[in-house]
Parts: C-alpha cells; structure tokens; sequence
C-alpha cells in the first residue's frame, strides 16, 4: 500500500497525538508494513509551531480545494487536541465541539424531548399499549443477537440504492463484547472490511437490531467507510485509511450512520416499529443532554441521574445513556448522535438533487461545513 505525503504527514500528527492521549485514534487499517513504519517516525517531543506549520503547508500545496478543505479541517481538529495535551487545559465544550468536530454540535433542548414524547404518547394510545409493554414484547434473544443481526444486514443491504452498492471486495464478521460504553460498534480492519461488534450486556429489541444494521452495516459505517476506501487504494489518499476519534470526519459518519435508517426507509411501517424508533431517538436526546450536564454544566454522574430521573424511559437505558455520556474517554462523543441525525435529515430534507448529496457524502471527503456552504447555499 502507498499514501502521499501529506496524508502520511496527517497521520503521523495523529499518532504523536494517540501517544500522548491514547485513544483519540480509535482505527487506523493501513497495511501493517506501513502502520509499523508511521508509527517508528513517531517523536516523543515536538514543536508544535512548527509541526503545525508543516502541516499546513502540505496541505496548503495541494491542487484539490476539496480535499484541502477536508483536510485543513482535520488538521485544525488534531492540532487543537494536542494543544490541550501538551498545555494541560480543557477548554469549554463550546469550544471542544467547534475545533474537534468542525461545528456547534447542539444541545437538546425541552422542546426536543417534549416533541419526542408526545409521538410516543400518541403511539401508545393507538397500540393501547405503553411503551415498556412495546419494548419487552420486542425484546430479542440474547442467545441469538448476531443470527438476529445478521438477518437485519441482509435485510438493510437490500435497501441500498445502485450508485452506493459496494465493491466485490468488501466483506464484514459479526462478533460480540462486553462491559463497554456503546451498544455497537464498527472496527473497520482493513480496506473493504469491517468488524461489527454488538455489547450483549444491553438488552436490544429486534427493532434495535435492525437499526444497527443499518448504522454499522449497511448504509452506515461499513458501507461509508468501504466506499471510501476507494480513494485510500486508488488515489493514495491515507487519510481515509484513519478515524480520528474526536474530528470533523466522525460527525460526518455519524451523521450518515444515524439517519441510514430513515433515508433508506429500512424502518418497517408498522405502529409498533415507529414507536420504538421514536423511543430511540428520546434515548439520544436524553444521552445528549446528559453529556452537556456533566461536560457543559459540571455535574458529576450523580448530579446527573437526579437531573434526569423524571424522563419515561426505562432505569436500564438510563442508567447506559449516563454511563457513556459521562465515560472519561467516550463521553464527550455521546452527545454527537441526536444531533448528527437531524444535522443530516434536515440536510437531505432541504436538498433538491438527493442522490448527488448521497453519492457526495458517501465517495468523498466531506466536512459538516463544506456540505452547509454548498447544498444550502
């Protein structure tokens, strides 16, 4: 495998950040030969100025605005995060969320949770059944979480459209984990593959299953990702062999993953089917808010837990939304979800040529910025 120089020079600014913080690179499916390379030429001090300056001018050189904006985005992201390392700050959140993911990402207010509820309510009116009756009657067998989840890909992969099918090469497994933060995951590995990993200590609906089908499958990260992997292999283009974990680039692929589901209308049309998705989006809301309450408003996960007690959701999903929106190392990305779907729904809603935006987001490099300026413009 080969990758430009500026593309090796980003990725060896990230890994010197991934060093002094570990885990703000969250995959890298470099070829190994290359990976063990970058990583040699890692310093174990630098001058930021310059490392700074260098970087920009790469990127500066380059012909393609495109990609020169992608990346002066990305660049700013890192450097920011090193930044706060190496001065031993933490800004406020307003700020953390504009450098790190190249926008505002927005709190959930009470009319969100309100407008969200009162869907539900009105749902369980129609089933005359509430929403705990609809979540235990949906529940799916632990002993059968990736046999479920499997169906459910194969399911949501018919529903990719022509233009956003994948290559002959790209392929996937299924496993299962435990006692982390986040309900699943997607490990892309290598070029075209990816690892979808589902935590089997949280009680997912058949429903829910579906929707991460979607999400880390098809239409969400696994096909974003594979798609392109496309300009890794072909054009030399490192940067999307990486995720950083806290970048323009992740609000992005949130964005898709979260509103796959909807686009591609892989949602069955049934009462039951909308309820539990619009208790998933409170969900997000919820975990949005409490992000902001222990990040924004410094309360501790106690502090937390009482703000919230009063919303109709079940202890147990709680109790996972507090848990991953106060998590020292994932908590300040919890908040992204809720607001990444409507970030990407309203954009799709108000964009007249839909498959040039799909194909656009899906093939190449894009900031939230960049997609703002030219499709609302």
């Amino acid at each position: 495998m080969r990758i430009d120089k500026v593309s090796r020079k980003l990725i060896s600014v990230a890994l010197y950040l991934d060093s002094i913080d570990p885990g703000a690179v969250s995959e890298l499916w470099i070829s190994p030969a290359l990976k063990k390379e970058l990583k040699a030429d890692v310093p174990k001090e630098i001058d930021l100025d310059k490392l700074s300056f260098e970087l920009n001018s790469e990127i500066t050189l380059l012909l393609d605005k495109e990609r020169k904006a992608y990346l002066s985005a990305v660049a700013k992201s890192i450097i920011f995060q090193i930044t706060e390392v190496l001065e031993n700050r933490q800004s406020s959140f307003a700020d953390f969320n504009k450098h790190c993911f190249g926008i505002m990402v927005r709190r959930a207010s009470d009319v969100d949770i309100k407008r969200l509820d009162d869907r539900i309510i009105d749902l369980e009116n129609r089933l005359r059944m509430t929403r705990y009756e609809v979540i235990e009657k949906n529940l799916a067998d632990r002993r059968s979480l990736t046999r479920i989840f499997s169906d459910n890909l194969a399911t949501a992969s018919e529903k990719l459209p022509p233009f956003l099918q994948l290559p002959d090469e790209a392929k996937f497994s299924v496993s299962t984990t435990s006692r982390k933060p986040w309900s699943a995951f997607n490990k892309h590995t290598a070029p075209f593959t990816s690892e979808l990993i589902l935590n089997k200590d949280v009680s997912f609906t058949n429903l829910d299953l579906l929707q991460l089908a979607a999400h880390e499958g098809f239409g969400g990260h696994h096909t974003e990702l594979s798609l392109k992997d496309n300009l890794l292999m072909r054009e030399e283009r490192g940067e999307h062999g990486i995720v950083i974990t806290f970048s323009p680039q992740t609000f992005i692929s949130e964005a898709i993953a979260e509103s796959a589901y909807q686009i591609f209308e892989v949602n069955p049309a049934t009462r039951e089917a909308m309820l539990l998705w619009y208790y998933n989006r409170l969900l997000m809301a919820v975990q949005n808010i409490a992000t902001y309450l222990h990040f924004d408003d410094g309360r501790d996960k106690k502090e937390v837990r009482t703000e919230l007690e009063g919303m109709d959701i079940r202890e147990e999903d709680l109790d996972q939304a507090i848990g991953f929106a106060t998590d020292k190392r994932y908590g300040r990305y919890a908040h992204v979800y809720f607001a990444a779907f409507n970030f990407m729904t309203d954009l799709y809603r108000k964009t007249e040529d839909k498959e040039a935006l799909l194909r656009r987001v899906y093939t190449r490099p894009v900031t939230p910025n960049m997609l703002l300026s030219s499709h609302l413009a």
